[in-house]
């Protein structure tokens, strides 16, 4: 079979939890890790992740009773079936902790002086962090990191029920970062964080209103936390803006905020004082949010699994070009999704209550329209 003694050996140590055994009297029996086997056998948890369970079991299995074991098999099968195999090697090691607690741990104080995020020098124009964190702190983290990792939801073409190309090129990592600044960004829009110097937390930019303006004409309006401040930023000459903690910032990232955010005009006189603020304008109120959220319920875009209340809502036709602020003229888009279909040129449908994606030339000579069955299986 030209694979390694060592793989030969793991295939042979699971298909002793996973395979039908032969009884003394000659009659088969169920497999030792029943729940486990079915799964591999119905091609829903993959062999390797199979055997992490397998081997996390017999672990475990003198240190606890057997319902205790048989509820670890059923968890840890279930979490393969949605899981990719880190994250299942990640529960899995929880579980053998929890049941089998020897060794000493460090100290909360041991703890408590290594946690901290530390912001190292920035690198290739990316901002760089470093997080260390309890395991308190590590569950939310990643929590709403894989919300955006769901690897079973699978775009299907419109009416053929064959599997669709995969229509998000991001690596894992990308999606987590995406995962954890959709459940920051949905955390400033709640109100719920302490007010800073009378203002509640959000994302403030300045840029100069002709800046600003350049090319808006092609960026939809949605609502969400990120406030820009046209006037008091500009760089002159340069067409830039700035953003109130990490400085500079092109005009261009400033017009793909615009896109996502309430926007306040600031008038400002000849000496920068500022002589009349503006109301925001294009958000979808929250009535009508309502409404597209109990339709769509998350991210409409093929394929995503981001929820609802990490989302943006977007015109379908563009706010600028006369589209209305409605149920039908809106849908709910996450923020990478979001500023996808402004950079290529998606175009959306709505047909009997559900969105549909047309994707450009580029990317499907065809066309084919295409829909998010994750959120709505029918």
């Amino acid at each position: 079979m030209r694979i390694s003694v060592a793989e030969a050996r793991r295939r042979i140590s699971l298909a002793e939890s996973v395979l039908p055994r032969t009884g003394i009297t000659g009659h088969v029996q169920e497999p030792v890790r029943p729940v486990l086997a079915a799964a591999v056998a119905a091609g829903t948890v993959a062999s390797r992740p199979a055997t992490i369970i397998a081997l996390a079991i017999d672990k475990v299995r003198h240190h606890a009773p057997e319902d205790t074991v048989a509820g670890m098999e059923r968890a840890l099968t279930r979490a393969a079936a949605e899981h990719d195999t880190d994250f299942v090697a990640r529960v899995t090691r929880q579980w053998v902790e929890a049941i089998d607690q020897d060794g000493a741990e460090p100290s909360e104080a041991e703890l408590r002086r290594r946690q901290g995020v530390f912001l190292r020098q920035t690198r290739h124009g990316l901002h760089h962090l470093e997080i260390f964190a309890t395991t308190d702190q590590y569950e939310p983290l990643l929590t709403v990191m894989n919300t955006a990792t769901n690897p079973r939801a699978q775009d299907k073409t419109a009416g053929s029920g064959e599997a669709e190309q995969n229509l998000d090129e991001r690596t894992r990592q990308q999606r987590l970062l995406d995962g954890l600044v959709g459940a920051v960004k949905a955390g400033l829009t709640t109100g719920g964080l302490p007010a800073a110097g009378g203002l509640r937390p959000q994302v403030m930019v300045t840029i100069d209103y002709r800046d600003l303006l350049e090319r808006l004409d092609r960026l939809d309006q949605s609502g969400t936390t990120n406030d820009v401040t046209p006037g008091s930023g500009r760089i002159p000459g340069t067409g830039m803006g700035s953003f109130t903690f990490t400085g500079p910032v092109t005009a261009s990232t400033v017009r793909k905020i615009a896109c996502d955010a309430d926007i306040i005009p600031v008038l400002l006189g000849s000496e920068g004082r500022v002589l009349d603020v503006g109301r925001t304008t294009r958000t979808f109120p929250q009535h009508i949010r309502k409404a597209i959220t109990a339709r769509d319920q998350g991210c409409a875009f093929p394929g995503c699994t981001i929820p609802a209340p990490w989302t943006e809502a977007h015109h379908i036709s563009y706010w600028s070009e006369g589209g209305t602020t409605s149920a039908d003229n809106g849908t709910l888009l996450c923020s990478h999704h979001h500023h996808l279909i402004h950079k290529e040129q998606w175009h959306i449908q709505v047909k009997t209550g559900v969105p549909w994606f047309i994707p450009p030339p580029h990317i499907d000579p065809r066309q084919v329209p295409r829909r998010n069955n994750y959120f709505r299986l029918e």
